[in-house]
């Protein structure tokens, strides 16, 4: 008889909070339709799911922000939210399966040394981030977003499946009845808004208060639901344009306001805290590079008391990405649209160094490219817009915009993104190509919505587009010396210089010195490893 081998969980709950009834896990919290799910509703219900060969379908249907381990006799299953917003890594160690919420735990107490693979760090410093099932150690995998691993105990044998991609129609209809769509958002808004609202339970809303227009949607929806707990904060430079739109819109709400002013001397001074570097660490994951412009604004709320220890935290991202942001330019449509999504995807997000791409680095993401093209035919969808856009939903937001929530579990703080909830990207899924090239619907829709709350005529626009093409290009330009938030203090200058004019290939952008930072901090730990 063949003896059940029983799997090595390390759940630290770093990223918030979590809880194990009956050989369920969940960090977080699991919604079907308007229900929160118990650890043993939850489990019950995957039970019955799997016997009816419907499991997929069933964690299709499921809402929240989580991540679950559901132990049965003789399997284990692993799965992510749609939007891997709570890491998961596994490593397969002498026929024994360790699953952790660290991957830091997991290489220091059970791999042997190790390297980064060429590939990986090659992509690292073009993105930020590691795509697919990697990470920087070749030995350790992460859990993707809306992805299912199964386990069977008897044989260690492991199998991944993903349930759910966010691949958008992008119908091109003209005479589209545009205040129909925007009725049916504002349907949609309201309703991800309330299940924010249920969640807090009256607790401190905290909304991080930029110049553009995916939290003022936010804090506008809490005003008119009528909740009153809320505190609205931005940071940067004293009068500038984002500061000085975070303020008037909070002023025009009635909500408390906050700003935290940044300069190059509070940059210097945390470089040389052990907090921040502990942070980075925290955030990096081995997957991602650091998102680190809120970080000092967090650390002085919530170490004067502002921010309270119970608050939840209800970040505005990113509405912009299914409200059009993303695409590209050209038509939606074309005979070779695999290729032209390649194209798009390598053109956007493998910018951070100008080193030449492997032909290995392109097979991969080309392969990737053909998987989602495999399910966007399954759908009747066939353009490169579409495509190129869920590699970016599965890569970069999920791996490395969604990842700056570690901003809030550093301080132990709970979260919430509505503008992640299942509904609100099901409705831009369905919304036509016109309406969201450019925004055209989201924006309309905010300030339309502003409009009528304040009955101001002034409109608000977005703080960071400027006037005049020729002053973008500028900012872009002397970014170095114009940043309102002064991140470039984390670049040196030579390297900024160097690669603005296109003498070093070195990359000399935040995040570019950032993933440089990440992995010399990784290759001097397993040197000091191997030493000993």
């Amino acid at each position: 008889m063949t003896k059940t081998l029983q799997p090595v969980l390390h759940i630290t709950g770093c990223y918030g909070n979590t809880v194990t009834v009956d050989g369920v896990t969940v960090c977080g919290q699991v919604w079907l339709g308007d229900s929160v799910l118990a650890p043993l509703q939850l489990k019950a219900a995957i039970v019955a799911a799997a016997a009816a060969g419907q499991l997929p379908e069933f964690l299709a249907s499921l809402n929240g922000f989580f991540s679950v381990l559901c132990q049965l006799e003789t399997q284990l299953l692993c799965f992510s939210d749609k939007v891997r917003s709570r890491p998961l890594y596994y490593t397969l160690v002498k026929q024994q399966i360790i699953i952790s919420d660290s991957a830091e735990l997991i290489c220091s107490q059970y791999l042997p040394h190790a390297g980064i693979s060429a590939l990986t760090q090659q992509e690292f410093e073009h993105t930020g981030f590691v795509t697919g099932k990697d990470t920087l150690h070749p030995a350790v995998k992460q859990l993707q977003a809306a992805e299912l691993l199964q386990v069977n105990l008897d044989t260690m044998h492991l199998c991944t499946e993903l349930y759910y991609c966010f691949i958008p129609y992008n119908n091109v209809e003209p005479n589209t009845d545009i205040v129909g769509w925007q009725r049916k958002l504002d349907a949609v808004v309201s309703k991800v808004v309330n299940r924010l609202i249920r969640y807090a339970a009256g607790r401190q809303i905290v909304v991080p208060l930029s110049g553009g227009y995916d939290s003022r949607a936010l804090a506008l929806y809490l005003k008119q639901a009528g909740y009153t707990n809320v505190l609205c904060f931005t940071f940067g430079r004293p009068g500038s344009a984002e500061v000085e739109l975070s303020k008037r819109v909070a002023a025009e709400l009635g909500f408390a306001w906050h700003c935290v002013q940044y300069n190059r001397q509070l940059w210097q001074n945390l470089l040389q805290q052990g907090r921040f570097n502990d942070y980075l660490s925290f955030v990096h994951g081995l997957v991602s590079v650091p998102n680190v412009q809120v970080f000092p604004a967090i650390q002085q709320l919530f170490d004067e008391g502002v921010i309270a220890p119970d608050a939840v935290v209800a970040p505005g991202h990113t509405a912009a990405f299914f409200s059009g942001d993303t695409s590209h330019s050209g038509q939606p449509s074309d005979n070779n649209w695999p290729e032209l999504a390649l194209q798009a995807v390598i053109s956007r997000h493998y910018q951070n160094s100008r080193h030449a791409l492997t032909d290995e680095l392109i097979t991969k993401v080309r392969q990737q490219i053909a998987e989602i093209t495999v399910v966007a035919r399954q759908q009747g969808i066939e353009n490169s817009n579409s495509v190129a856009e869920a590699w970016n939903y599965r890569e970069r937001q999920a791996k490395f915009i969604i990842n700056s929530n570690r901003y809030y579990d550093f301080f132990a703080l709970d979260w919430w993104m509505p503008f992640w909830d299942s509904e609100f990207m099901a409705f831009w899924q369905q919304v036509p190509y016109n309406l969201r090239r450019k925004k055209t619907l989201w924006t309309g829709f905010v300030e339309q919505a502003m409009l009528a709350y304040s009955g101001n005529p002034v409109p608000y626009g977005h703080a960071s587009v400027k006037k005049y093409r020729w002053l973008t290009r500028c900012y872009s330009w002397f970014n170095y010396f114009l940043d309102d938030n002064h991140l470039y203090t984390l670049v040196p200058f030579n390297r900024w210089l160097l690669f603005k004019l296109r003498l070093s290939r070195t990359s000399g952008t935040v995040f570019g010195n950032l993933a440089m930072r990440c992995l010399r901090s990784y290759h001097n730990r397993f040197a000091a490893k191997s030493r000993n």
